[in-house]
């Protein structure tokens, strides 16, 4: 995974690229005119033009600190089914009572 961040502060990702060089040297050889196909973080499809972006990298969640190096791996977006949820939190509705929060 991808992000481009435009140069109006908006963030898009692209899994179209095999590694972060791959992007690079896609992007570095289109025409600043020349757009590609995006998409941001609700999986819309947006077209952006090369002279629109900002910066390239990977997201922060794909740059894995390993024995003190960063390891610039790609790994898969997290979906909804495999995002790990926190047993510890409780839904607010677990702790009503008679329709009043019990402070704890």
């Amino acid at each position: 995974m991808i992000r481009i961040t435009t140069k109006s502060n908006e963030e898009y990702f692209s899994s179209d690229f095999t590694s972060l060089d791959d992007a690079l040297g896609y992007i570095s050889n289109l025409k600043p005119s020349d757009s590609f196909y995006v998409d941001d973080y609700f999986d819309k499809r947006a077209k952006i033009k090369k002279s629109e972006i900002k910066t390239i990298g990977l997201p922060a969640e794909e740059e894995v600190v390993n024995g003190g190096d960063i390891d610039r791996k790609l790994k898969a977006w997290p979906t909804v089914d495999t995002i790990d949820v926190n047993p510890n939190l409780i839904h607010i509705n677990a702790l009503r009572k008679s329709n009043k929060i019990i402070n704890s």
